[in-house]
């Protein structure tokens, strides 16, 4: 019974800290042109958040220069779980680079979001972007 209470106790405390992460709002330095679900996006600094339920999360991306902002809701998640504390968004880029995934920190794995198949004859290079936190919401 002792171990049940421990591991339940674990449990909660992990999703906690999950959800703190999740809730925090970041931001980041784009040098380049991108998509974001259907819409364009010009380099330059985005304030990035993260909110939602489990089976509806979605990430809203406000332009620190034009005020522009995308909400794009994510797709489900990966099983890339590291101990890093850096948290980051992946571009995939074949002709356009596309937002793929957003990586929060810690064991959560990353939210991974819509993205165009490449064409033919493309090949797609991956780069990515840290995020640095700005305010807890």
């Amino acid at each position: 019974m002792t171990n049940t209470k421990s591991l339940m106790l674990a449990a909660v405390v992990c999703a906690i800290a999950a959800g703190n992460a999740a809730a925090q709002t970041y931001h980041a330095e784009i040098p380049f042109t991108f998509r974001a679900g259907t819409t364009t996006l010009a380099p330059g600094g985005y304030d990035i958040s993260f909110k939602g339920m489990t089976s509806g999360r979605y990430i809203t991306l406000r332009s620190t220069e034009s005020k522009q902002a995308v909400m794009v809701q994510t797709t489900g998640m990966t099983g890339e779980q590291k101990g890093e504390s850096v948290p980051k968004l992946r571009f995939e880029c074949g002709s356009r680079c596309t937002l793929a995934s957003m990586w929060v920190g810690g064991w959560q794995g990353a939210y991974k979001l819509h993205t165009p198949r490449l064409g033919p004859n493309e090949t797609a290079r991956v780069l990515t972007i840290e995020l640095t936190p700005v305010k807890a919401d």
